[in-house]
């Protein structure tokens, strides 16, 4: 009789972990590439970041993803409608799991993996 118990036991934890790490690998997904992100120190690092965190998502890895930009200035920016790419001076990507990573940007490298061109 202890070994049905012990069988659905097994099965349930199984099942428990199993939609554990469903639930929560998008946000392990997400920290991991917000955290090389944030940490590049250089032009080079920080554009293989950014191109990683694209093809992720181009991948099914990870999920989609917001783009915002900035001037030098602060000032909010929208190169994919007016062309003014080369004022890009900061760019924040937030994820849909609401979790995000701004970015002063060392170079403009990375803007093309970014958008996806």
């Amino acid at each position: 009789m202890a070994r049905p118990r012990a069988r659905k036991l097994v099965i349930a934890i199984v099942v428990g972990l199993v939609a554990g790490a469903y639930f929560v690998y998008p946000y392990a997904v997400v920290a991991l590439l917000a955290r090389s992100i944030a940490a590049a120190s250089t032009a080079t690092e920080e554009t293989e970041a950014l191109c990683r965190a694209n093809h992720w998502f181009h991948s099914g890895w990870a999920p989609t993803y917001s783009v915002e930009t900035r001037d030098r200035d602060g000032a909010e920016l929208r190169p994919w409608q007016d062309g003014s790419y080369e004022r890009v001076a900061a760019v924040t990507l937030t994820w849909m799991t609401g979790q995000s990573v701004s970015r002063e940007l060392l170079t403009r490298d990375g803007l093309s993996c970014v958008f996806g061109e």
